[in-house]
């Protein structure tokens, strides 16, 4: 059953009636027809305005509305509240100022304690905001501890056979789960492991590397038999296991694939006994520091392959036989070899980081260093002499420089080999005084057979024939050819030296081919072969040292 509606009238707009009209607008029960005085500026009517209420009616008007239940008079004058009583029908009820009045303290009292009531539900309102807030703002501040903690521990040398237990102990403070199951693939293998702080059942160890390997499969698109999965337990990071086992079965994984720039790495996964509903912000969170991991893990790859690769080539530079000294672009020594430790007289500790002009004590390493400054080649060779300040020994020394760039082609710094080349230089020496002694040696019984030759030739010894002055001939050439070969044995030597002297004259082609076919013949006769010179006549001469042909 409904409320009936009492139609209200207000008789007077002073600012007395201003609490009342408020009031009467928020009851449901009443409805005000409208508000008159003869002041059109009284204050209440402005308000009656801005209601939406009728202020246009006169005393007379209003008071006889045929809808009319309630008049409250609050003009204040005794004389118009007694003709106001004439005019209204019969049945509406008039209210007098005393009347009025009170329920004008009353409107006013239930004005004030609905304010207080307002400020109570904005003052609750406010405390259920601020816990709300002060609760996401602990939240916050635990994931930010949490990640800090993630960003610290995979920024330091981590024991990665630890990784399991870290990432349980780090998700368990604000995911309440069982499980943490991570499938890392490693080469060839693929590494199943599980960490809790609670006994995990063989039933569940089993389905959660079923589940992991399934989903991981999926995801690479790849068959993986399960059997060769590696299982690893590991427990909660620096705390003991609860004696009470987990429940067997698990009622829910949640998984997340391990991935960096489209690599699969394997995959991390929170198993629940107990039914348990992941929030956005779980999720979330459990997202970050999934990609934390696997950055973590490529990180460590990437790490790996850089200390395999620089081992290599410390390797390679221990193993050298020449001394490596490499400088960066202020000379600043970076690098140095064992061998430059023997060959300069110095140490790799105490050197390292200085200037090479303030550490190096030869200078003719320094002058081949500033020589190269002022070049614009890529590589450079000289042959120097250098003597070492610690066991005084004077070496000879080839030094290369080359120039270092960046991956973009700046110049960053100067690579300096050094080889010790005392030996070969002794070695040519010796060589070289070697190919003199033998072809002096040579040269005096040579001299001899060409005199006695000569003797012959001449008929000194009696007479000869033509066909042995021919042979005579072809072998007083031959001792010339012979002795052509011992001098270029020490031209040899000359052009090393860079001594090397051409007597150039003018030769004639047809001659020289005359002599060599004049040479052969005999023998090839001896084996019944024929040999056969075409010469074309009116070549013209040309310039060459005959006892080099």
């Amino acid at each position: 059953m409904t409320d009936k509606i009492i139609n209200v009238a207000i008789i007077g707009g002073g600012a007395e009636a201003i609490p009342i009209i408020r009031t009467l607008v928020t009851l449901p029960t009443f409805k005000l027809l409208g508000v008159a005085d003869e002041n059109k500026d009284a204050p209440a009517l402005g308000v009656a305005r801005e209601l939406g209420i009728n202020t246009g009616l006169s005393f007379s008007e209003l008071a006889s509305h045929k809808d009319l239940n309630l008049v409250i008079e609050l003009s204040g004058s005794g004389y118009f509240a007694k003709t106001l009583e004439k005019i209204v029908p019969s049945g509406v009820k008039v209210m007098d100022e005393v009347s009025a009045r009170i329920m004008f303290e009353l409107a006013k009292e239930r004005e004030r304690l609905l304010k207080v009531e307002t400020a109570y539900k904005l003052t609750r309102r406010y405390s259920e905001l601020i816990e709300e807030s002060n609760r996401k703002l602990d939240d916050k501040i635990l994931e930010l501890s949490l990640l800090n903690e993630t960003s610290k521990t995979f920024s330091s040398a981590f024991d990665q056979s630890n990784i399991g237990g870290f990432i349980f102990t780090l998700l368990k403070k604000k995911i309440n789960f069982s499980v943490l199951a991570l499938l890392l693939a490693q080469d060839d293998k693929l590494n199943l492991i599980l960490s809790s702080d609670r006994e995990i059942p063989q039933e569940a160890k089993e389905e959660i590397r079923l589940r992991m390997t399934d989903r991981y499969s999926k995801y690479t698109k790849k068959p993986i038999d399960t059997d060769k999965v590696s299982l690893i337990e590991r427990g909660a990071l620096g705390q003991a296991k609860e004696t009470e086992p987990i429940e067997p079965a698990i009622r829910i994984l949640h998984t997340v694939s391990l991935v960096t720039l489209d690599k699969p790495l394997g995959m991390v996964g929170l198993a629940f006994c107990k039914d348990y509903t992941i929030t956005s912000d779980d999720e979330r969170f459990f997202n970050i520091i999934s990609s934390q991991l696997a950055l973590f893990m490529e990180n460590d790859r990437v790490k790996q392959n850089i200390t395999n690769e620089r081992n290599k080539l410390e390797a390679i530079l221990d193993s050298m036989s020449g001394a490596v000294l490499v400088v960066d672009e202020e000379e600043n020594i970076t690098l140095v070899n064992p061998i430059s430790e023997i060959l300069l007289g110095i140490r790799k500790e105490e050197v390292l980081g200085k200037n090479l002009h303030d550490v190096i004590g030869q200078n003719e390493i320094k002058a081949v260093f500033d020589s190269f400054g002022k070049q614009k080649t890529e590589f450079f060779t000289k042959e120097i002499e250098s003597t070492n300040p610690k066991d005084s020994i004077k070496r000879a020394i080839r030094a290369n420089l080359a120039r270092v760039h960046d991956y973009v082609g700046n110049i960053v710094g100067t690579v300096l080999i050094l080889d010790d080349i005392t030996k070969a230089k002794e070695i040519d020496r010796m060589k070289t005084e070697f190919i003199s002694i033998t072809s002096h040696e040579l040269r005096t019984p040579l001299a001899t057979i060409k005199n006695c030759i000569t003797l012959i030739f001449k008929e000194s010894a009696g007479p000869i024939n033509e066909n042995q002055r021919k042979f005579l001939d072809i072998a007083r050439r031959n001792i010339d050819r012979l002795a052509a070969l011992i001098n270029n044995l020490l031209d040899l030597s000359k052009i090393e030296s860079g001594k090397m002297e051409l007597e150039r004259i003018s030769t004639d082609l047809n001659k020289i081919a005359q002599e060599v076919i004049d040479t052969f013949d005999p023998l090839a006769k001896d084996r019944n072969i024929l040999l056969k010179l075409e010469l074309q006549e009116g070549l013209p001469q040309i310039q060459i040292d005959r006892s080099k042909i």
